[in-house]
């Protein structure tokens, strides 16, 4: 192997390693919203608000109104285009 791409490639690992390294330190301040004490919705086991909302149709549904034998699972999406 060549003198200058001897160099290179230890360059290049060396800028590597270094980007990891950053990224590293600075993931020590990026912490998930639930070790922030941001409360994120009904914790497992706890009742939800009564709530009532118009589906697609008109018809005003509620929790009871919706829920089976089982329970019910609520899926909240945010999508891209809003």
């Amino acid at each position: 192997m060549s003198q200058v791409r001897q160099q290179f490639s230890w360059k290049f690992f060396g800028a590597i390693v270094a980007i990891g390294v950053l990224l590293a330190w600075a993931s020590r301040f990026c912490e998930p919203a639930q070790a922030q004490n941001v409360r994120t919705g009904p914790a497992i086991g706890e009742s939800i608000p009564a709530f009532s909302i118009t589906d697609h149709s008109g018809k005003t549904r509620t929790f009871e109104s919706l829920r089976g034998p089982k329970g019910l699972l609520l899926l909240f999406h945010r999508s891209a285009d809003w």
